[in-house]
Protein backbone atom coordinates (compact mmCIF):
# COMPACT_ATOMS: atom_id res chain seq x y z
CA UNK A 1 0.00 0.00 0.00
CA UNK A 2 1.30 3.24 -0.89
CA UNK A 3 1.69 6.11 1.70
CA UNK A 4 -1.42 8.27 1.86
CA UNK A 5 0.61 11.56 1.05
CA UNK A 6 1.27 10.34 -2.18
CA UNK A 7 -2.02 8.98 -2.65
CA UNK A 8 -4.86 11.08 -1.62
CA UNK A 9 -6.07 12.96 1.69
CA UNK A 10 -6.14 11.25 4.45
CA UNK A 11 -9.60 12.44 5.94
CA UNK A 12 -11.73 9.52 3.67
CA UNK A 13 -11.43 5.99 3.98
CA UNK A 14 -11.95 4.00 0.42
CA UNK A 15 -13.46 0.67 -0.15
CA UNK A 16 -9.83 0.26 -1.93
CA UNK A 17 -8.34 0.86 1.45
CA UNK A 18 -10.59 -1.84 3.43
CA UNK A 19 -10.23 -4.19 0.59
CA UNK A 20 -6.60 -3.88 0.66
CA UNK A 21 -6.87 -4.34 4.35
CA UNK A 22 -9.10 -7.11 4.27
CA UNK A 23 -7.18 -8.97 1.12
CA UNK A 24 -10.71 -8.91 -0.31
CA UNK A 25 -11.92 -7.58 -3.35
CA UNK A 26 -13.68 -4.29 -3.85
CA UNK A 27 -16.76 -6.56 -4.91
CA UNK A 28 -16.20 -8.37 -2.03
CA UNK A 29 -16.15 -5.70 0.33
CA UNK A 30 -18.97 -3.84 -1.38
CA UNK A 31 -21.12 -7.10 -0.88
CA UNK A 32 -20.11 -7.62 2.83
CA UNK A 33 -21.09 -3.75 3.60
CA UNK A 34 -24.26 -4.25 2.37
CA UNK A 35 -24.49 -7.85 3.95
CA UNK A 36 -25.55 -9.79 1.06
CA UNK A 37 -26.28 -13.50 1.39
CA UNK A 38 -23.71 -14.27 -0.77
CA UNK A 39 -20.36 -13.20 1.80
CA UNK A 40 -20.57 -15.17 4.30
CA UNK A 41 -21.42 -13.86 8.15
CA UNK A 42 -17.68 -13.83 9.54
CA UNK A 43 -16.05 -12.10 6.55
CA UNK A 44 -19.12 -9.75 6.48
CA UNK A 45 -18.36 -9.07 10.76
CA UNK A 46 -14.77 -8.60 9.82
CA UNK A 47 -14.91 -6.26 6.77
CA UNK A 48 -17.59 -3.90 8.69
CA UNK A 49 -15.27 -3.56 11.99
CA UNK A 50 -12.29 -2.69 9.64
CA UNK A 51 -14.53 -0.25 7.72
CA UNK A 52 -15.27 1.13 11.28
CA UNK A 53 -12.10 1.19 12.36
CA UNK A 54 -11.02 2.71 9.18
CA UNK A 55 -13.56 5.61 9.86
CA UNK A 56 -15.81 4.94 6.64
CA UNK A 57 -18.51 6.15 5.62
CA UNK A 58 -20.73 5.68 2.68
CA UNK A 59 -21.05 8.13 0.23
CA UNK A 60 -25.23 8.26 -0.36
CA UNK A 61 -24.97 9.79 -4.03
CA UNK A 62 -22.94 7.05 -5.03
CA UNK A 63 -25.34 4.98 -3.22
CA UNK A 64 -27.95 5.85 -5.34
CA UNK A 65 -26.24 6.09 -8.59
CA UNK A 66 -25.32 2.38 -8.40
CA UNK A 67 -29.18 1.02 -7.21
Amino acid sequence: MLPLTETRSPQRARLQDIAEEAYLSLSAVSMALRNDAIIVAGTAKRVQEIAKRMGYISDPALSTLSA
